[in-house]
């Protein structure tokens, strides 16, 4: 059983690009947040970026009455190491592949979370929104009843995956302990990332593909079952999703807390 608190400390962590910050999604993306948070908590919010970039555009985020603390971190990841690209062309320049650019900024946040007091870090994108009031208040009961490192959501949408290896893996969007553990797996799957591209000659491997071939390896399948598919996340982020309703989803997944689906 999971040792319970009402008082676990949970960060939001938004992991997001200079971009998505000039364009204005960062601002509507919090915005749905901050909105209803708890009853009676607070949160801290870590935005995430890629690369230096002027923030005071979210200095307002301060002041909302749910917010405890605003935080902005900067990856800094170099322009030129930038890059995301589905070309397959294998091209092993990149350190972590033709995804550096998320990759990097995945694990260079986690780098940067480690050094943090809160229990559990809920890791969000722009194109994801709280499907509840009170979504604080539900992330905390889930954390008092199921015990995991990382509670994210597979593939749930309508377009059918090959079947490989990745079929099953957590998307990125995920509720994670802040615990050593959770950063051996972090050590572990950016290590075996690396191989992929360097070694097995891979164009590209992300992140959450990465962390997923690592719990399932010899070398890290003791946290397999640690890693677990939530019924409180739902993953239904390919393009062709973006019509299906909330009503429609919710039906099929009534316990939805936090929605992953571009608009």
């Amino acid at each position: 059983m999971p040792l319970r608190s009402e008082n676990w400390k949970i960060a939001l962590v938004l992991i997001t690009t200079k971009s998505e910050l000039i364009s204005g999604d960062v601002k509507e993306c919090i915005d749905r947040y901050v909105e209803s948070v708890s009853e009676n908590r607070l949160i801290d919010i870590i935005i995430s970026l890629n690369t230096d970039v002027d923030s005071s555009q979210l200095d307002y985020i301060k002041s909302n009455k749910s917010v405890n603390s605003l935080d902005i971190h900067n990856c800094n990841v170099p322009a030129e190491e930038d890059i995301y690209t589905h070309d397959d062309k294998v091209d092993v320049k990149h350190e972590l592949g033709q995804s550096n650019g998320p990759n990097q900024s995945f694990y260079r946040t986690f780098d940067y979370l480690k050094s943090k007091s809160h229990d559990f870090v809920m890791v969000i994108e722009t194109d994801s929104r709280p499907m509840s009031e009170y979504w604080l208040d539900g992330l905390v009961n889930y954390c008092n009843m199921k015990e995991f490192i990382i509670g994210g959501s597979r593939y749930k949408g309508k377009q059918k995956l090959p079947d490989s290896g990745w079929r099953y893996h957590l998307n990125g969007i995920a509720l994670y302990k802040n615990c050593d553990e959770l950063y051996d797996i972090m050590k572990g799957s950016k290590e075996l990332l690396y191989r992929y591209i360097h070694k097995k000659a891979y164009a590209r491997l992300n992140y959450d593909i990465a962390i997923w071939y690592y719990v399932n390896s010899a070398e890290g399948d003791k946290y397999l079952s640690q890693v677990i598919d939530t019924n409180i996340i739902a993953n239904y982020s390919l393009p062709c999703d973006s019509g299906i309703s909330e009503k429609d989803i919710i039906a099929k997944h009534p316990n939805t807390i936090i929605l992953h689906q571009k608009t």
